[in-house]
């Protein structure tokens, strides 16, 4: 027994001997099937930069007798209050507040790319480059739809920059870097893989599919550069969904590059994003739908409605065409159509392919679009609608039911609801698939008949920390769901 009690120590000895070797050698983590990011990290560090702005505002004093119960007048307790309290004033308070977050150098020449909402409402923008210099930068122009700003900032040496890659290639499973300023730590680097693709998260509407990412992003790493295992820039770090505490539960959201380069393109030349506009309302096409019309897999836009003298109409669009291809490209769903005209140049001619019933049969037709901007659209309606007594909320302009508008937007008398009649200018929900006349009937399934039930409605919601809420609209025969956020 102790022959084989001997053997076997003298075999575990040098099969660790073997496997471990020396205690100063380095475990080879590759070797394990683990990459090392080590040198690409190195040539991608400085094209990061971290941001942070500052702004001044003022908290509005009070007067001591507003501080005061209401009281009877000549109450005995009214000159108790006063001699306690006293009747001064508590002076206006001026605050200087700021904010950190993420950014990546474009260009040679200090173009920045970040967030929008990093630089909400800021009078001064910081750039920190990776050497610890910081300077001073320019508002170039900003896209709250997006979320992307542009900064500028002048440095006497050229700047590393990114290197922008393909996000339409990058796919689930894919290995990503993301680089930012958590916490206002600095340069910090997280990796992780592609979770998901095409994520609508009610942030930038429906014309952004986000990449989904477990690549820890925390607070501060907003506006950063999500790059893939090559170093190439495939996405811009923008949210992530947390728990009360606001820390990284593995779910991270970004801007794939495909979406943000026309958008960083425009910000550069004008200073503003100008968006395409078609003129038509749009449905998912359902797997049942599929079947009924004749179709191997749900596919394309369905075309539910065609406004008066758009694009569309002029070139022969009709409600119930389904739209499957523009440009060669082949829509899989109706956001594909959505991103593919906000990208368009106004003023481009596109070619649209759809699928028309012909004598009980689906035929291929093509039509040729001219894409116009559609602030343009919104200038010529704007003046007819001065006259409508509208609530601004949301981003949305609402409206209560009456006969007068039942009859122009076509409204049944028996359906309840607030009714949309437009969007402000600064909305983040003009993209999420509502549209002006829809009615909006529900709320989290709650249904509702007034503006003051609505809105009561998003405060409580708002309250328990929510960010978005689930909409019922009505639209004609159809009904539609939608994702607004309510922050």
């Amino acid at each position: 027994m102790r022959k084989i009690l001997t053997l076997a120590l003298a075999i575990f000895i040098t099969f660790t001997s073997a496997n471990f070797a020396k205690a100063e050698d380095k475990l080879d983590v590759c070797s394990l099937g683990y990459p090392s990011f080590s040198d690409t990290v190195k040539k991608l560090m400085p094209t990061v930069v971290n941001i942070s702005t500052s702004q001044t505002i003022t908290r509005r004093g009070v007067s001591m007798k507003d501080l005061l119960p209401p009281l009877p007048e000549g109450s005995p307790f009214e000159f108790f209050f006063k001699d306690f309290f006293g009747s001064g004033t508590i002076e206006d308070k001026v605050e200087t507040v700021t904010s950190l977050g993420s950014g990546f150098i474009i260009s040679s020449d200090g173009y920045i790319v970040t967030n929008n909402h990093v630089l909400e409402n800021a009078e001064i923008v910081d750039v920190k480059l990776n050497s610890g210099e910081v300077v001073r930068a320019k508002i170039i122009g900003k896209d709250p739809k997006s979320d992307i700003a542009l900064l500028k900032i002048k440095v006497d040496q050229k700047l590393p920059y990114v290197e922008f890659g393909d996000s339409d290639h990058a796919e689930v499973g894919d290995w990503v870097i993301a680089i930012g300023n958590p916490f206002g730590l600095g340069g910090t680097v997280t990796a992780g893989i592609i979770s998901a693709r095409g994520r609508n998260i009610g942030v930038g509407g429906t014309n952004i599919n986000f990449i989904q990412t477990d690549a820890a992003i925390n607070k501060g790493n907003s506006g950063g550069p999500m790059f893939d295992s090559r170093g190439q820039l495939i996405g811009i770090n923008t949210a992530i969904f947390s728990t009360a505490g606001g820390g990284s539960i593995g779910i991270g959201f970004a801007i794939p590059t495909i979406n943000a380069l026309p958008v960083i393109e425009q910000l550069k030349e004008q200073g503003k994003v100008v968006r395409g506009w078609l003129g038509v309302n749009v449905q998912y096409v359902t797997p049942n739908m599929a079947e009924a019309l004749g179709l191997e897999k749900p596919q394309g836009a369905y075309i539910v409605g065609i406004a008066p003298d758009s694009p569309a109409d002029r070139a022969g669009l009709k409600a119930d065409d389904l739209i499957v291809e523009i440009d060669g490209q082949k829509l899989d769903t109706a956001e594909t159509l959505s991103r593919i005209i906000a990208r368009a140049k106004i003023g481009s001619k596109m070619n649209i392919k759809v699928l028309r019933y012909v004598d009980g049969k689906l035929v291929p037709q093509r039509v040729v679009v001219e894409i116009e901007n559609v602030e343009d659209r919104k200038k010529q309606e704007e003046p007819e609608k001065t006259d409508i007594d509208y609530k601004e909320y949301l981003g949305f302009r609402f409206t209560e039911l009456n006969n007068k508008f039942r009859e122009e937007y076509e409204v049944p008398a028996d359906l309840n609801g607030i009714l949309i009649v437009g969007f402000t200018d600064d909305s983040k929900n003009n993209t999420v698939g509502l549209i002006e006349g829809d009615v909006v009937t529900k709320i989290n399934q709650e249904a509702i008949s007034s503006f003051s039930q609505f809105k009561r409605i998003i405060e409580r919601n708002r309250k328990f920390g929510k960010k978005y809420a689930l909409l019922s609209v009505k639209r004609g025969e159809f009904t539609v769901i939608a994702t607004i956020n309510i922050e």
